[in-house]
């Protein structure tokens, strides 16, 4: 008795049609041509975003992204820099601060004696750091 060539021929032509279609899209998908264009493609392509004012506005996924990062570093950027600013910047606060002693003390001695004449004019709370 003899087989029949033509179911296995079939199962073999098949599957080599099969491995030359994953090949080749294999090849298609690894190659730097589909992958930049497909890459490229993805980051133009728009969509809506809505701000913390429920506006909508279209925008794509690369401008998202750079403005984020651009945003991220700038405050990063400014943390740094007041970090390392830190003592200059409390020594100029209070520099600042002595020189407006006088007006402040104006301000507070002249608005304790406009309420103290009126009836319940004056509130005193105290805070005894952490006691309450």
């Amino acid at each position: 008795m003899t087989a029949n060539p033509t179911g296995d021929l079939n199962t073999v032509i098949s599957s080599a049609v099969l491995a030359r279609i994953e090949a080749e899209v294999a090849a298609a998908l690894s190659g730097s041509q589909f992958i930049n264009d497909m890459v490229i493609s993805a980051l133009k392509q728009e969509y809506e975003v809505q701000d913390r004012n429920y506006n909508r506005r279209k925008t794509t996924f690369l401008r998202e992204t750079v403005d984020a990062a651009i945003k991220t570093a700038t405050k990063a950027a400014v943390e740094r820099t007041v970090k390392d600013s830190t003592d200059e910047i409390e020594r100029l606060v209070a520099q600042h601060l002595k020189k407006q002693i006088p007006e402040i003390a104006k301000q507070l001695v002249g608005n304790v004696v406009e309420v103290a004449d009126k009836a319940h004019g004056i509130s005193v709370t105290l805070n005894y750091g952490g006691r309450y």
